[in-house]
């Protein structure tokens, strides 16, 4: 009987801190949006610096990737590799993006927060 109640109370403290680490990434996904959101105009091919605004968006999408699913984010991760696919090639290739790309980028943005906001909700509504 201990040793279940010693368990239950491990679940709960595991519980606590994955929320918080849940709630800092969510802060930190919203700051990375804005971010490559803002800098989106410094990607276009015909800019000179336009390779390391997408290598610097590339990154912080990837980052995503391997933390979404990790929290529960389930659909906001899926949105993150769809942007991380749409970011490799020009990451590899040290380019800007084509207009299509950028047109892309815009969308994905978008469904990547509408995704994360799908996933709080479908949690709250569980809990």
């Amino acid at each position: 009987m201990a040793s279940s109640q010693a368990q239950s109370a491990q679940d709960a403290e595991f519980a606590r801190r994955l929320a918080r680490i849940r709630a800092r990434f969510i802060t930190k996904l919203d700051d990375t949006i804005r971010s490559i959101d803002g800098t989106a105009k410094s990607m276009p091919c015909a800019l000179t610096d336009s390779a390391a605004a997408v290598a610097r968006a590339y990154r912080q999408i990837h980052d995503v990737c391997g933390i979404a699913s990790t929290v529960g984010l389930t659909e906001a991760g899926l949105s993150a590799r769809a942007l991380d696919s749409l970011l490799i090639d020009p990451f590899r290739a040290q380019r800007g993006l084509t207009d299509d790309e950028l047109a892309q980028l815009k969308d994905g943005l978008t469904a990547l927060w509408t995704a994360a906001l799908a996933d709080i909700s479908y949690e709250t509504v569980q809990e």
